[in-house]
Protein backbone atom coordinates (compact mmCIF):
# COMPACT_ATOMS: atom_id res chain seq x y z
CA UNK A 1 0.00 0.00 0.00
CA UNK A 2 1.04 3.26 -0.88
CA UNK A 3 1.14 6.45 1.41
CA UNK A 4 -1.28 9.20 0.15
CA UNK A 5 -1.83 12.82 1.41
CA UNK A 6 -5.24 11.86 2.94
CA UNK A 7 -3.38 9.37 5.43
CA UNK A 8 -2.49 12.10 7.29
CA UNK A 9 -5.64 12.30 8.99
CA UNK A 10 -4.68 8.64 10.49
CA UNK A 11 -2.21 10.74 12.36
CA UNK A 12 -2.10 11.84 16.20
CA UNK A 13 -2.94 14.99 17.08
CA UNK A 14 0.57 14.92 19.38
CA UNK A 15 3.06 15.80 17.22
CA UNK A 16 5.56 14.63 19.62
CA UNK A 17 4.16 11.16 19.45
CA UNK A 18 6.05 8.35 18.16
CA UNK A 19 5.64 7.55 14.20
CA UNK A 20 6.65 4.07 12.62
CA UNK A 21 6.66 4.33 9.18
CA UNK A 22 7.05 0.63 7.55
CA UNK A 23 5.73 -1.55 4.84
CA UNK A 24 5.05 -4.87 3.83
CA UNK A 25 8.44 -6.18 3.89
CA UNK A 26 12.28 -5.20 3.20
CA UNK A 27 12.34 -4.66 -0.55
CA UNK A 28 9.36 -2.12 -0.50
CA UNK A 29 10.70 1.49 0.04
CA UNK A 30 7.01 3.22 0.45
CA UNK A 31 7.94 3.46 4.29
CA UNK A 32 10.71 6.38 3.80
CA UNK A 33 7.82 8.64 1.63
CA UNK A 34 5.43 8.37 4.63
CA UNK A 35 8.18 8.94 7.27
CA UNK A 36 9.11 12.19 4.99
CA UNK A 37 5.86 13.23 4.89
CA UNK A 38 5.04 12.96 8.36
CA UNK A 39 8.44 14.72 9.14
CA UNK A 40 6.88 17.49 6.80
CA UNK A 41 3.70 17.49 8.22
CA UNK A 42 5.85 18.69 12.14
CA UNK A 43 6.06 15.04 13.69
CA UNK A 44 9.02 15.10 15.52
CA UNK A 45 9.55 11.41 16.63
CA UNK A 46 9.86 9.65 13.33
CA UNK A 47 11.52 6.13 13.15
CA UNK A 48 11.56 4.29 10.02
CA UNK A 49 11.27 0.23 10.26
CA UNK A 50 12.96 -0.82 7.00
CA UNK A 51 12.49 -5.06 8.27
CA UNK A 52 9.16 -4.16 7.18
CA UNK A 53 5.91 -6.13 9.03
CA UNK A 54 7.56 -9.41 7.77
CA UNK A 55 10.74 -8.66 8.99
CA UNK A 56 8.98 -7.93 12.55
CA UNK A 57 7.27 -11.09 12.58
CA UNK A 58 9.97 -13.08 11.61
CA UNK A 59 12.55 -11.86 14.67
CA UNK A 60 9.33 -13.17 16.67
CA UNK A 61 8.15 -10.06 17.49
CA UNK A 62 4.03 -9.69 18.79
CA UNK A 63 1.38 -8.13 16.81
CA UNK A 64 -1.85 -6.53 17.40
CA UNK A 65 -5.07 -5.96 15.35
CA UNK A 66 -6.19 -2.45 15.21
CA UNK A 67 -10.04 -0.78 14.92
Amino acid sequence: MRYKASDAGLLPKDKGALIVAYCGGPKCNAYKAAAKAAEKLGYTNVKQFGAGISGWKKAGEPTEKGD
